[in-house]
């Protein structure tokens, strides 16, 4: 490479002939070339090579585990930064806790295997879940009744627009229900404002997990909601489930290469939420009269007696606004509900 990036000791850099095409990097094994790409595997290459970026103006595209992109099959005139950085480091510990801090590069479902060994409580439940460190704090990742923002103490991030790197707190996060302010704030490209770079986390230390909240793991935990459980046994119980689910990626076995679960439960006023049955999963949301709502079993419902629910929500006049919100727009087809 002849310009002054492709030149950067701060990353290897593979020449135009050697880019492998995305597909090798992506969970759903889809994506061509890109112009270039960047491999950094440590906090300083990454600054170094961003800043090398934003300096020559070039449009890139941070990449960790492939597990968020759907991406075209042609040749992409971009760079692609793929983040390998995965220092796990200690930062302050006490008896009862642990601050860590963790690369954007490190492999997530290895850190979480990692704090289950080492006896740091509270992350368990997320075990599974693909991609990187990195990721977690721009989706708010959650699952199995826990998320990331409940144990995030600061994100590390290369702010593209000062140039700079900032420490930002949990507060300034901007935390929601799967989502944060590195998730909204995008270019017009679609690639982020704010590049991650580190992620430190605050941890119990304790053989026990976190109060388990999920019902469904409560089951399989034989337990009650509010208890805790060995935290071997709590991992153990959440990839038996996310396997049932086809929700474990395997090279083997194609019916796993996903981006994982992209519905998000529809979070909606009480009184729609009290109009569906009991057997309806619900949750309280903290702080407000709102409720979410389970969009796996709306969806399991709309396949199953389409014309009952779309009752239930014509009711509140809630039919479009409840399903949009779980990140698709569903409409009953005369086929369905003449089935019903």
């Amino acid at each position: 490479m002849s310009s002054g990036v492709g030149n950067s000791a701060s990353a290897s850099v593979a020449s135009a002939r050697q880019v492998p095409p995305l597909a090798s990097f992506t969970t759903l094994r889809v994506g061509g070339a890109p112009q270039r790409m960047l491999a950094v595997d440590s906090y300083e290459q990454a600054i170094q090579t961003l800043a090398d970026l934003e300096e020559s103006s070039s449009a890139y595209l941070p990449l960790g585990g492939g597990s968020n992109l759907v991406v075209t099959d042609a040749d992409i005139d971009m760079t692609v930064v793929w983040m390998r950085n995965a220092d796990v480091d200690v930062i302050a510990e006490t008896s009862e806790a642990v601050i860590v801090e963790v690369g954007a590069g490190a492999h997530w479902d290895e850190f979480v295997a990692e704090c289950v060994r080492r006896g740091w409580s509270g992350i368990e439940c997320l075990s599974g879940i693909p991609g990187t460190v990195g990721a977690t704090p721009i989706q708010n990742v959650g699952a199995y009744g826990a998320q990331v923002s409940d144990l995030i103490e600061t994100v590390h991030v290369w702010d593209r627009s000062s140039r700079t790197v900032r420490e930002l707190s949990n507060a300034e996060c901007g935390f929601g229900y799967r989502t944060s302010v590195f998730k909204s704030a995008r270019r017009q490209d679609g690639s982020p404002e704010q590049v991650v770079l580190t992620v430190t986390f605050r941890l119990s230390r304790s053989p026990s997990s976190a109060p388990v909240r999920y019902p469904e793991l409560a089951t399989a935990l034989d337990c009650s909601l509010g208890e805790t459980a060995d935290l071997l046994s709590v991992r153990t119980a959440v990839m038996s489930l996310r396997a049932t689910k086809g929700m474990l990626l395997d090279d083997a076995d194609h019916d796993t290469w996903s981006v994982g679960s992209f519905f998000i439960n529809p979070v909606v006023p009480k009184a729609v939420a009290d109009a569906l049955p009991d057997t309806a999963p619900r949750w309280p949301v903290a702080n407000s009269e709102l409720v979410k709502l389970s969009a796996a079993w709306l969806v399991a419902v709309v396949k199953q007696q389409p014309r009952k629910l779309w009752r239930w929500l014509e009711r509140f006049e809630m039919r479009l606004r409840a399903l949009t919100q779980c990140s698709c727009r569903l409409s009953p087809s005369s086929s369905a509900l003449a089935s019903d």
